[in-house]
Formats: C-alpha cells, sequence, structure tokens
C-alpha cells in the first residue's frame, strides 16, 4: 500500500510541477529561427519552428524538453532573421525550461528582449 502511495504521491507532484510555455513575439518583417545547443535548426520541425513576421509563436514545454535535451538548465538558441537559420544570428538567449530566461546577447541589428521569465520578443533596432 505504501509503494502505491508513494507512486501516487510521486504522479501527483510531477503533474503539479512548474509548467511554462516560451512565448516568441516577432515584431520585425522577417521570420526567425533559432539553433538550439548547437543542433538542427527549429525549421525542422516544421511551420512550429518558425515565428513568423509581425507574430507569436508558443513553445510547450514539452517542445522545450526535446530541443534543449539533456541540457535543459542552460539552453542556448542562437537566433536567426531567416526562416531557415542562414545568415548571422542576431543574438543569443539561454533558457532554464524550469526557471525561465537567464541572459539575452545581441549581436546583430535586432532587440531581443525577455519581457519576463517565459517570454521574449523580437524587435527592430
Amino acid at each position: 500500500m505504501l509503494k502505491k502511495l508513494s507512486y501516487f504521491t510521486s504522479l501527483i507532484l510531477l503533474a503539479t510541477s512548474a509548467h511554462a510555455d516560451l512565448n516568441i513575439i516577432n515584431n520585425t518583417d522577417f521570420d526567425s529561427t533559432c539553433v538550439v545547443n548547437d543542433g538542427m535548426c527549429s525549421n525542422q520541425l516544421g511551420d512550429e519552428g518558425i515565428t513568423h513576421a509581425h507574430s507569436a509563436n508558443l513553445i510547450s514545454q514539452l517542445e522545450l524538453y526535446i530541443a534543449c535535451g539533456s541540457n535543459t538548465w542552460n539552453c542556448k538558441a542562437d537566433v536567426y532573421m531567416t526562416p531557415d537559420c542562414s545568415g548571422p544570428s542576431i543574438g543569443t538567449v539561454i533558457l532554464d525550461i524550469n526557471q525561465g530566461i537567464s541572459q539575452v546577447t545581441e549581436t546583430g541589428p535586432y532587440k531581443i528582449v525577455a519581457l519576463d521569465p517565459f517570454q521574449v520578443q523580437i524587435n527592430p533596432a
């Protein structure tokens, strides 16, 4: 009985643990994509891997787990203003998928702003 109760308690704790999706807001005239942890381009996920110009894209926590792999506490996303991760990166966002965005570094002509721990906005310069 104790083993069943412990398993049930674990399921409840897992279900009620912190859950947050990442909202990406693109206020530019260009689509954006990213390369996560030096892996594949986000467009490999199909249309949901592209944040289209003048739109928002909600990335579920499950998708974040998959994209970040074993590096969920220091997940690095290099951001590109193209639909296929070509050209120069405009910056990097570092994310802990349980705590949120910990660092934003801009390297290009666009502004990347963390509005809250799980919301990032890309703005024209």
